[in-house]
């Protein structure tokens, strides 16, 4: 039998200490990569290639929305944005235009208790929502009309999605207007469109873009100018 005090001491294999020499490996690279991620310029760099990738996406889809609408379509739907002119949002709802038959009376109905033209309210409901009832724009205006929170509050309005509702209310703002600007129709779609507060003691001239070519858009579908009284 062997002498126990005389045998040499097994070292343990050294491929037992691998696993975790590897693990360490795999947490210091881990570690090295999100410290150089992490560096400021690495960072900039991240979200300035993320911007120009959002920027290229929509220059894309206004291309797009260009070709199907076809050039005098698209130009009429021009508003301002962080990027440039895109279409304003309220025509593309999720939502096909109201029933003619059903807008028809409802837009008779509505200009006949305010006391305006009908064609008056068919214009302006026409450049706000494009005769969509679902239509929600980037300020918060709703529906056919385009009502904001104060209009649906200062009218009742229960439902802004509710197109007898929403076009009451609307003819009934429009109404409003005009009386406040003594039958000056301009006025009255100036502050229809960019609000009372923004219109007073302002000149035609340094009205929002937006505003000037809704006013001229509007009238001309009346069959007036901007030039007319």
């Amino acid at each position: 039998m062997p002498n126990q005090q005389t045998m040499p001491k097994l070292r343990k294999p050294a491929n037992k200490l691998r696993p975790r020499n590897a693990a360490v490996a795999v947490v210091l690279i881990a570690v090295s990569s999100t410290a150089r991620a992490q560096q400021p310029g690495n960072v900039a760099f991240s979200a300035q290639a993320a911007i120009e990738q959002q920027r290229k996406s929509l220059l894309e889809q206004r291309a797009s929305l260009k070709r199907q609408m076809g050039e005098s379509n698209f130009a009429s739907l021009l508003g301002v944005t962080f990027y440039g002119m895109a279409p304003r949002p309220a025509y593309f709802a999720p939502c096909p235009p109201l029933d003619l038959e059903k807008r028809e009376r409802l837009i008779t109905e509505a200009a006949r208790k305010q006391s305006i033209e009908p064609d008056l309210l068919r214009a302006v409901m026409h450049h706000e929502s494009g005769f969509r009832a679902c239509a929600v724009s980037v300020k918060g205006a709703l529906g056919l009309m385009q009502l904001m929170p104060a209009t649906i509050a200062r009218f009742d309005v229960k439902d802004p999605f509710d197109p007898f509702q929403n076009i009451q209310a609307g003819a009934a703002l429009l109404r409003s207007l005009i009386d406040t600007y003594h039958g000056d129709l301009k006025l009255a779609l100036a502050a229809y469109n960019a609000g009372s507060a923004r219109i007073d003691n302002a000149s035609p001239d340094t009205y929002p873009l937006e505003t000037k070519s809704y006013i001229a858009g509007i009238l001309k579908e009346l069959g007036a100018t901007s030039d007319s009284p």
